[in-house]
């Protein structure tokens, strides 16, 4: 598992170390993060386990939610492709149901036989 030092950590965030340290600690306690003492240096890894992964998926629906709130027009077009996706699947599965997956498959990608 990969594990990172403060540093490293503000080489990839526009944070001081101050702030890095405090944030990391925080999700230390939360049981996001785990850390270990090597000498000086304290590394940050993530922690495996069910809290983590809904912290993380968490992060990613915050993330989303404030792209669509800085980008309106961006949930139209999301919505007019979410439609039309569930619209062919419906019909995949419709015409699976009828003739089975093996016709469904495109011309290039059938296999020939010589």
């Amino acid at each position: 598992m990969s594990v990172a030092y403060i540093r490293e950590v503000c080489t990839y965030l526009p944070i001081s170390p101050g702030t890095a340290q405090t944030v990391l600690v925080r999700l230390e306690d939360k049981s996001v993060l785990a850390s270990s003492q090597r000498g000086k240096i304290r590394l940050f890894r993530i922690k495996s386990g069910e809290i983590s992964i809904q912290y993380f998926i968490l992060a990613e629906i915050y993330k989303k939610i404030r792209f669509m709130e800085e980008n309106p027009y961006i949930s139209g077009i999301l919505d007019r492709v979410s439609s039309c996706t569930q619209r062919y699947h419906s019909s995949l599965r419709e015409l699976r149901e009828r003739y089975g997956d093996r016709n469904l498959r495109p011309r290039y990608l059938r296999c020939r036989t010589i």
